[in-house]
């Protein structure tokens, strides 16, 4: 069977996986020459998400490469990804509280989530807002160009299809155990793979029929596996202010305290967990309707796509 430009189908493939692979590292690049002495919100999130398209090329690998090979690459972009997470962290959270006042039922509690977003984005404002690259991260994407042109042999169709079919089987996992333990930490993991399984089949095809359906409902369930995570970041952060665990900035140290003379902070902590109540229902209907085939069936279909039959 041939494939692109006359190749065979197993080199097509790679093939578009490596140029986009080396598309995403070049990009990377790009960010961080053009962010000079610092990179801005936008540029942060940018970059971040080229990590994890990165490191789900290198997951999907997995099947036919050793982990010396693998590895070290995907876990330097990890260590990119989280020299970027400080800044995230904050912004997310005020995303995340602007949210919950937009859904919320009464005046009072969308005050309650506005006041705190408000007084959270003061925070962020008067801090450092910059995140400066730095030499190493501009030294990871240079490699991941380099290791990417110089992997071989190539990989097979049937290599690519089973690093996707690892990917579903593991969020398959995951979130099934999250289903019947409510674990948290389950879900989050889920998500990666979520991701992963997401990501790696913008790599490897053309998306059209029931594939672009697939993947438009793990890009759905993303979302939502990404805003339960932030809820759980923003409660846990709440639960740590009230108890002490960790003192607030100056500029929130006032807001803190109003809201704990006035009994708002367990209101807030409420009104996060009640959202995330909400928002697990959504949740594991998505992960079931999107889960129940078996991996091996689902290899079976994906492997005859890619290879063309």
């Amino acid at each position: 069977m041939q494939g692109l430009a006359g190749k065979p189908a197993d080199d097509a493939v790679w093939l578009r996986v490596e140029a986009a692979g080396i598309e995403l590292a070049e990009a990377g690049q790009r960010l961080l020459a053009a962010g000079g002495t610092g990179l801005n919100g936008r540029d942060v999130h940018a970059l971040r998400v080229i990590c994890k398209r990165l490191r789900a090329l290198w997951r999907m690998l997995e099947a036919d490469f050793t982990a010396d090979v693998t590895r070290p690459p995907e876990r330097a972009l990890r260590d990119v990804a989280r020299m970027l997470a400080g800044q995230r962290e904050a912004s997310v959270r005020i995303k995340t509280l602007a949210r919950l006042a937009r859904k919320a039922d009464s005046p009072r509690k969308q005050a309650l989530a506005g006041r705190f977003g408000v007084a959270l984005a003061s925070v962020l404002e008067t801090s450092a807002t910059l995140c400066t690259p730095e030499p190493q991260m501009r030294a990871v994407f240079a490699d991941q160009i380099q290791r990417l042109r110089a992997l071989g042999p190539p990989p097979t169709t049937m290599t690519l299809a089973a690093g996707i079919t690892d990917s579903m089987r593991r969020a398959r996992k995951s979130g099934r155990r999250a289903l019947a333990s409510g674990d948290v930490e389950r879900w989050h993991r889920c998500r990666k793979w979520v991701k992963y399984e997401h990501y790696q089949l913008e790599l490897c095809m053309d998306l059209r029929g029931r594939w672009e359906r697939r993947h438009d409902r793990l890009q759905r369930l993303g979302v939502l596996l990404g805003r339960y995570n932030d809820l759980e970041d923003l409660a846990c952060y709440l639960d740590r202010l009230s108890a002490g665990f960790e003192l607030p900035p100056t500029t929130l140290a006032a807001t803190c305290e109003d809201l704990r003379r006035s009994g708002d902070d367990r209101r807030l902590q409420r009104l996060v967990a009640r959202e995330q109540r909400k928002l697990g229902k959504r949740i594991r209907r998505r992960h079931r309707r999107l889960y129940g085939e078996r991996p091996r069936r689902f290899a079976v279909r994906l492997e005859k796509r890619l290879s063309g039959r």
